[in-house]
Formats: structure tokens, C-alpha cells, sequence
């Protein structure tokens, strides 16, 4: 019997971000010059990621 990993390569998200958070995340796009919403999400793991390697 196969094996499943426990990393996938595929992760799909959906998140609906109000009021304050939402500002905050707008403000974070804006400053960075990001247009798309999920760039803006790959932009911030990447980092996330290099920050804590």
C-alpha cells in the first residue's frame, strides 16, 4: 500500500479578511506594489520562509 506525505504539493486557500485585518492587508499590497491578492499571499510565505530558514 502507497504512502501519503504529509506535505503536499498542492494547497488551495480561501480566506475572507474583514475590517481591520483587511486594511492591514490592503496597506501591506499597497506598499509592497503587489496588484493580486494571491501574490501578495506567495510574496509574504516566501519571506516568511526566508526569514525563519
Amino acid at each position: 500500500m502507497e504512502q501519503k506525505d504529509t506535505l503536499s504539493d498542492k494547497v488551495a486557500i480561501r480566506v475572507v479578511l474583514e475590517g481591520d485585518l483587511a486594511r492591514k492587508f490592503n496597506l501591506i499590497k499597497s506598499r509592497k506594489g503587489i496588484k493580486n491578492n494571491t501574490e501578495l499571499i506567495r510574496l509574504l510565505i516566501a519571506e516568511e520562509f526566508s526569514r525563519s530558514s
